[in-house]
């Protein structure tokens, strides 16, 4: 029976389906619960209606967007955003919404924090935020020179007012630190503060620099000042070294010298560093004289190679270089250099290697010349020293060609002493026009040449037997001239004095020229030379005189009195020796020679006298020559007088040549000191005793015969008689036809 029922009822279906009908499955079963199971229709976040099973209702926290309750095939429900503006769920100040599906929770925002601990919470009664000072719980949090300003969920750093950003005024980053300037207070700039100096010129240095500090209080407005203060550091540095004080300080012990150019180029590093901070970011200054300041400056991080070019001069690094091991968010590159900083570093010492002091150098007799700029370096890295990537600087040298021995060097400082050392530098390249050096360290660099002097041994002996010879030759002549009784007369004591000047700066100059070792030794020295080699010239200057008033005005030369011919001789030159020693003492002596310094003219207060002589001797024998020749054309020309007086004129122009010639060479040799110039010199100076005593003693011939006569008494070859009666006769003896106002000029014998 029962299988009878169910085979009926589903023959029905059938025939139901059969004529289209269509029976629909309820979408959830007839339950009092809103718990469908697992036959629920109803979408996502909505649950079956209790009272009809057609119908769905969005779960709390969801919502249709017509009907709470609609049918299942019908619509969605979405999320409400309990966290948008104006919610009635209000979390409470210094905190956010966080919405999630179906609800919400509240969080502190950062810089507050939950009162009682509490991370999540719904509403204000849960849980409230309260700020948290991080001033006070971290006071280093903005970091050093820094103020700290607490306001609600955050805080605000700022530097003080003795301090600049790294990262630049604008927003302060993570990366931001605050780098101390030196600045001066507004009421610094009305007083004076005493010099910690002890030098007049480093103060005058220091107060060019105090005066273009940054204002403490208005760094923030110092970027267009601080340009105007670097161009007004430069300008006031360059009028600085060319006031007197500075023009003259070679004049100074070179100790001194080379101590105050240290101190001026750390002074003005220390003054360029620390504008650096408030500069833009790129700037460069140029003086009319070459002297430049280069400053670059980046907070960019990305910047791996800078390069930065000045006068005449390259520089490149790596960024790792410039900010060292820590990074304060900017780098800064600078570099700068003076024309005339060369000479104030001229004579400085130089050693190699790791040396810490200059006498240790094994080339004591080898100068070191500067030949490129000297220029000082900086960078932001405190410690630029023992760099694992160097920094390379490519210099363009004064003397073109020079290949050899170019040494690239830097300034060391120990304690007190500073010299050239080539300790971290290296030579890469040199191509005679420019030197590019490496050193894995900053300070001032320079290229430096070495010229080892001119050594032969075969010109130490022609300097030192000649001026032998030449001595024995000028000490004949003056015994001849002061002794022999057949040479009387104004021209024999000219000579005489020509002679004993000449004996005398020869000595000197033999024993004294290379003596440079004791300083007021080699000045004295140098002077002495002045003086008696001016000496001859003034008596060379004397004979042209003499034979002029001789010839010409046909004037009894043996008038002139021998004390105005002394006042002359050695007067004159002892004027022109105290002017030049009284106007400037340190142009005597040099690096290399007892002599006249060749810087700042000096060389002239010698040579300007002796062209001076020169041109007038030459005038002088022109003018003789002239009326020489028209003598000898006239109709009754008194032969014999007019041989002698063209003799005196030969022997006299002879003379000046020999003497202007070995001082005109003397320029060079001590300029240039090349070995050709050397030897000619040498021959030259060598010759003019020798000449001196064969043109007026040994060509004489009564001379000649006096020579054999004292020789004879002197082995007692003749009787004493004899001898006295030569003595006696010699002097006086003539040609009867020739009259007693013509005696003196009788001397040539020739």
């Amino acid at each position: 029976m029962q299988a009878t029922r169910c085979l009926l009822i589903l023959g029905i279906c059938f025939l139901c389906h059969g004529r289209g009908a269509r029976v629909e499955t309820p979408p959830c079963p007839t339950k009092a619960t809103v718990d469908c199971g697992n036959d629920c229709k109803c979408p996502k976040n909505s649950v079956c209606n209790a009272t009809s099973s057609d119908y769905c209702t969005c779960k709390p926290g969801f919502f249709h967007k017509e009907t709470n309750t609609f049918e299942w095939s019908k619509g969605s429900c979405d999320d409400i955003n309990e966290c948008l503006p104006g919610a009635t769920r209000i979390c409470g100040p210094g905190t956010i919404c966080i919405n999630t599906p179906g609800s919400y929770y509240c969080q502190c925002l950062t810089g507050y924090e939950p009162e009682s601990g509490k991370q999540k919470f719904q509403n204000l009664t849960e849980e409230k935020c309260k700020d948290i000072d991080e001033c006070r719980t971290n006071a280093s949090i903005c970091g050093p020179n820094a103020k700290c300003t607490n306001k609600p969920g955050d805080y605000t750093c700022k530097c003080d007012e003795k301090s600049v950003p790294s990262t630049g005024f604008g927003d302060w980053t993570n990366q931001t630190s605050c780098l101390r300037i030196n600045c001066r207070s507004p009421a610094a700039s009305h007083t004076s503060t005493p010099c910690p100096q002890t030098n007049a010129l480093l103060c005058d240095l220091a107060e060019i620099i105090a005066s273009v500090e940054p204002e403490c209080g208005a760094l923030k407005d110092q970027e267009k000042k601080s340009t105007e203060a670097v161009q007004t550091l430069l300008n006031g540095i360059e009028k600085l070294l060319k006031t007197s004080e500075w023009m003259n300080i070679e004049q100074m012990n070179i100790k001194t010298r080379h101590h105050m150019a240290t101190e001026m180029l750390q002074s003005i590093e220390a003054a360029l560093k620390n504008l650096a901070l408030v500069l833009p970011q790129r700037t460069s200054f140029l003086s009319n004289n070459g002297s430049f300041v280069e400053v670059w400056k980046s907070s960019d991080r990305k910047v791996e190679d800078i390069t930065i070019l000045g006068n005449k001069i390259r520089m490149s690094l790596d960024r790792r270089a410039a900010i060292g091991k820590r990074d304060e968010g900017i780098v800064i590159v600078g570099m700068f250099s003076f024309h005339n900083m060369r000479t104030f570093l001229s004579e400085a010492p130089f050693i190699e290697g790791r040396q810490e002091s200059p006498s240790q150098t094994p080339k004591e007799d080898v100068k070191y010349n500067v030949i490129s700029e000297v220029v000082t370096a900086f960078v932001s890295n405190e410690q630029p020293y023992n760099l694992k990537t160097p920094i390379k600087f490519t210099f363009e040298i004064e003397k073109k060609g020079e290949k050899k021995d170019a040494i690239c060097s830097y300034r060391k400082i120990v304690g007190n002493t500073s010299f050239w050392s080539t300790e971290g530098c290296h030579l890469t390249d040199s191509n005679g026009q420019r030197v590019t050096c490496e050193c894995n360290h900053l300070s001032s660099f320079a290229v430096l040449m070495a010229q080892y002097p001119v050594k032969s041994w075969s010109l130490e002996i022609i300097t030192k037997v000649g001026l032998a010879i030449s001595l024995i030759c000028l000490l004949f002549a003056i015994v001849t001239f002061m002794f022999c009784r057949s040479l009387k007369g104004t021209r024999n004591t000219i000579h005489l004095h020509l002679c004993i000047s000449l004996f005398l700066a020869n000595a000197i100059f033999l024993a004294g020229i290379t003596r440079v070792d004791n300083e007021l030794a080699c000045k004295i020295v140098a002077g002495l030379l002045h003086y008696f080699f001016l000496a001859s010239f003034c008596w060379m200057c004397l004979e042209g005189v003499e034979l002029y008033l001789m010839v010409v005005k046909v004037f009894k030369t043996n008038a002139m009195k021998q004390r105005y011919m002394l006042l002359a001789g050695y007067g004159v030159p002892l004027v022109v020796v105290a002017i030049s020693a009284a106007t400037r003492s340190s142009g005597y002596g040099t690096r290399d020679h007892c002599w006249l310094s060749l810087e700042h003219g000096f060389i002239w207060s010698f040579l300007a006298p002796v062209c001076i002589i020169i041109l007038l001797n030459a005038i002088i024998f022109i003018i003789t020559v002239y009326k020489l020749a028209k003598k000898f054309s006239t109709i009754n020309p008194d032969i014999s007088q007019l041989k002698k007086f063209r003799t005196f004129t030969i022997t006299a122009i002879a003379q000046l040549c020999l003497l202007g010639c070995t001082w005109i060479v003397g320029i060079f040799q001590f300029n240039q000191h090349t070995l050709f110039v050397s030897y000619l010199f040498t021959i030259l100076n060598c010759l003019q005793g020798t000449f001196i005593f064969v043109l007026h003693c040994l060509m004489k011939k009564q001379v000649r015969e006096e020579y054999k006569r004292w020789f004879c008494a002197a082995i007692n070859l003749k009787t004493p008689s004899t001898y006295d009666k030569f003595s006696s006769t010699g002097a006086f003896s003539s040609s009867s036809s020739q009259s007693r106002a013509l005696r003196p000029i009788k001397e040539s014998g020739m």
